[in-house]
């Protein structure tokens, strides 16, 4: 049974990509051991309900490493 839902709001630490996504409380997230990510602290998780806020769509691209 899938926990109760509820709205997360983030978004990028320059404030120019923000979003909204539904999901549970508790989320299983992946630390990456890659060379940014590993330097960055990121973390990544998966959800099927995510919006992006505002015009935060024009800062985002393609990234090609």
């Amino acid at each position: 049974m899938e926990s109760e839902l509820v709205l997360h709001n983030d978004g990028c630490h320059c404030k120019k990509v923000r979003w909204k996504v539904q999901a549970s409380i508790s989320v299983i997230a992946w630390k990456c051991n890659c060379f940014d990510c590993s330097m960055r602290g990121n973390v990544h998780f998966v959800v099927q309900r995510f919006e992006l806020l505002g015009d935060s769509d024009q800062f985002i691209t393609t990234y090609i490493f």
